[in-house]
């Protein structure tokens, strides 16, 4: 019996580890999605220029 509550709790531990590692990672992810969100917002406005006509000029260099 003493030996299953041991296994239980190493077992307990490692998912804790692993979910917590998940975690980090997901907010990593999110961060990451978040700032080449930005960084295309602020492309656009740039190519835009102050007072631009509400049109954006492809970009074919990184077609």
């Amino acid at each position: 019996m003493d030996c299953q509550r041991q296994l239980l709790l190493r077992l307990k531990e490692k998912v804790d580890g692993v979910s917590e590692r998940l975690a980090s990672e997901r907010i990593c992810s999110v961060s990451v999605r978040s700032l080449g969100w930005k960084m295309r917002q602020g492309k656009a406005k740039a190519e835009l220029g102050e007072g631009g006509n509400g049109t954006i000029k492809p970009d074919y260099n990184n077609a």
